[in-house]
């Protein structure tokens, strides 16, 4: 629901009950939500509790705590510091507004006051703030829309350069001394093109995916689907890259379940993790798959015993600007970072959470969590 739907919610402190009464009502009646305190300790626990609220009606001498304390107070807490604060005092004395005004006040308002100058001044307030909201959001999604923009030329420039350059290196190769190599030398030479070719394919279509996630061109189709069964696909289309450096893939389900789910967006998830641990996992090591289920939820886990992530990097797997996502995998494997990036899109628009843990040289752990019925995110797109 847009803000402009929802009531403006304004907490009064006072602890004189008639003036709580008096502006009560004169808030109700111009349709905002009000809340009350009584001294100022009770408003900070209230707005603790309520981080909503887009304005404080704050007097100044007041039990227990000021009105002063309880304004410094709030503009020193991150989730309060944003809203604004009006004082409302007996007090004309200058020195008294300024001092407001110092400790983060907005406005100031001496009693008695006129009712239509109270609610002129609580309007202009709630506005500003909204208009300030809306702008700082702007910003956000422009510094989200540059990072995007900053990856894509990234991929192209660097990820997706690297293996063209090593197929057309390797080619070229084989053309200029092709009658004096063996067969065994041609093979090898053929196979590392092959490799190229086939991490530019996987990079190309991750690219093509996150492009359409980002204009809106995927939709959410969930249906009904026994997880086993999703499971086992996704293992049969990475099995080829494990052989190819004697890993070992452990398959360890739960009770069988039918998950309702996207089927395609689900082995895009779970199949760019388990390429990731190949990728990242040495030699003659193992991938273990797992399954949980938990409070109508269902867990699937992808172990390794890789080379693990720095703590520095734990945080940045999953944003756009984490700028990690050209890190090598154990045998030269090139990776751009994005397949991360796109489990969380899609682990987002499935309802469920993803996480990861890791410790250098002793292996990783992602573990996303979707609710076993979705019906409630039909359509999602």
């Amino acid at each position: 629901m847009d803000k402009a739907d929802i009531p403006f919610k304004i907490l009064v402190v006072d602890d004189n009950p008639k003036n709580i009464q008096v502006i009560g009502t004169l808030l109700r009646e111009a349709d905002y939500e009000v809340g009350f305190a009584t001294d100022g300790q009770q408003a900070l626990d209230l707005l603790q509790a309520n981080t909503d609220y887009d304005l404080v009606l704050l007097d100044i001498k007041m039990p227990v705590l000021d009105g002063y304390e309880t304004c410094r107070l709030m503009k020193k807490d991150v989730r309060l510091k944003e809203i604004p604060v009006i004082f409302l005092s007996a007090s004309r004395d200058t020195e008294n507004i300024v001092t407001g005004f110092d400790i983060g006040g907005v406005d100031y308002l001496t009693k008695p006051f006129n009712s239509k100058e109270l609610l002129a001044r609580v309007h202009t307030h709630v506005q500003l703030k909204q208009k300030t909201l809306e702008v700082t959001n702007y910003a956000m999604e422009l510094e989200k829309v540059n990072a995007t923009k900053d990856k894509f030329f990234s991929i192209i420039a660097h990820d997706l350069r690297n293996p063209f350059a090593g197929i057309l290196m390797v080619s070229k190769t084989i053309l200029q001394k092709l009658t004096s190599l063996s067969e065994d030398e041609i093979r090898t030479e053929i196979e590392m093109i092959h490799t190229s070719a086939e991490s530019a394919h996987k990079l190309l279509e991750n690219l093509l995916i996150w492009a359409r996630s980002q204009t809106g061109n995927i939709a959410y189709k969930p249906y009904d689907v026994p997880l086993d069964l999703l499971i086992k696909q996704c293992i049969t289309s990475t099995t080829a890259q494990a052989t190819a450096k004697d890993i070992r893939i452990i398959y360890k389900p739960c009770t069988e379940i039918t998950l309702m789910t996207d089927v395609d967006m689900f082995c895009n998830v779970l199949i760019n993790l388990m390429t990731n641990a190949i990728k990242f996992t040495k030699k003659s090591g193992t991938v273990t798959l797992s399954t949980h289920k938990t409070h109508g939820n269902i867990e699937v886990s992808v172990s390794d015993t890789g080379i693990g992530i720095s703590p520095n990097d734990i945080g940045n797997l999953f944003r756009i600007d984490g700028n990690i996502g050209s890190q090598s995998g154990t045998q030269d494997e090139s990776g751009s970072g994005l397949g991360l990036i796109l489990c969380k899109e899609f682990i987002d628009k499935m309802g469920g959470t993803i996480r990861a843990e890791s410790e250098p040289d002793k292996g990783s752990k992602f573990t996303f969590t979707l609710p076993l019925n979705t019906t409630q995110l039909h359509g999602k797109g």
